[in-house]
């Protein structure tokens, strides 16, 4: 699996996807004056993982999700909360796992939120979900 089937494989989770707008990475984006989502493909290392044929090749990763909302003195960031667990089950039981073929799959793991900041009018949170990527050969 290539990293540009990765991507295109974790944007995929997003496709049905319509509580906000969705700012993808290199792609042109009009702020809205609402919340909307960032998510972002962070790859990390990879390694063989067996010994002999087929070849197992395994990516660690985690896609960060950036969480925007404007600032709300009323119900503080209780909107970016209800938008992290909608997030969340697009990646948790069911839905946590991406199979692109007989070979080649991503496994996702448990989400965490991070802790809230501002800027700029802006309340924030980030959503953080572990995956690896298989692929044998």
């Amino acid at each position: 699996m290539s990293f540009v089937t990765e991507r295109t494989a974790l944007e995929g989770k997003f496709a049905a996807w319509t509580e906000t707008r969705v700012k993808y990475v290199g792609r042109p984006f009009l702020e809205p004056a609402v919340a909307y989502i960032y998510p972002v493909v962070i790859d990390g290392a990879a390694q063989e993982v067996t010994f002999g044929q087929p070849i197992q090749r395994r990516h660690v990763g985690v896609i960060s999700i950036l969480i925007l909302d404007k600032e709300n003195k009323t119900d503080g960031d209780a909107r970016i909360r209800a938008i992290a667990d909608m997030l969340e089950a697009l990646f948790i039981g069911a839905n946590s796992r991406v199979t692109i073929s007989t070979s080649e799959y991503i496994d996702f793991s448990a989400p965490s939120l991070s802790s809230w900041s501002q800027s700029s009018g802006w309340q924030q949170r980030t959503l953080t979900i572990p995956f690896t990527r298989d692929h044998f050969q």
